[in-house]
């Protein structure tokens, strides 16, 4: 009950305990291996990494970081509707299921969930810069909708990490024209 006015009154002192603020269940995202595969390390340069949705065993890609908060999600409990967020977001993204990975997830007080995802390219190891701008632009500028029991999201980072390079010259390359 902490915010509603009934725990302004002092006179209610059953409910007192009711009305200070709780910490929401810390319920976070399990890392899921699959430990039979043994797969070659990724090239060290640009920060590949293994892309663990990828349908293409040990395929390695430089993804894309995102941090995203659920505003306020209709769900308490995300491990069942992992697999709709996916779908829902990347139909939105105009991605593949696949090239999404919510590699941590973890449950904030109000509720709200936190979550880091890593967007990866499709087939290929890298996104080209128009990629990558496009998906910022989608994201930053809210321009897709989740489903309601998502509820609205707040981006909290876009992690460029190896295409930030890319990222300055084609700024630079605009600045030229």
């Amino acid at each position: 009950l902490y915010g509603n006015p009934v725990c302004g009154n002092s006179s209610v002192a059953p409910i007192d305990s009711l009305c200070q603020p709780q910490s929401v269940n810390q319920q976070t995202s399990k890392q899921q291996q699959d430990s039979s595969l043994i797969c070659s390390p990724c090239p060290s340069d640009k920060n590949y990494e293994y892309n663990p949705s990828s349908p293409i065993p040990c395929f390695c890609a430089v993804p894309l970081g995102v941090g995203l908060r659920l505003k306020s999600p209709g769900i308490t409990d995300f491990n069942p509707y992992e697999g709709a967020f996916g779908d829902s977001t990347t139909s939105l993204l105009k991605l593949y299921v696949y090239q999404l990975h919510v590699e941590h997830y973890i449950w904030e007080v109000g509720p709200r969930l936190n979550m880091h995802l890593k967007l990866f390219p499709s087939n290929t190891s890298l996104f080209n810069m128009s990629e990558v701008v496009r998906l910022r632009h989608v994201l930053a500028g809210w321009e897709i909708t989740l489903p309601d029991i998502f509820g609205p999201y707040e981006l909290l980072n876009f992690t460029l990490g190896s295409y930030a390079d890319g990222m300055y010259s084609s700024k630079l390359n605009c600045a030229k024209a």
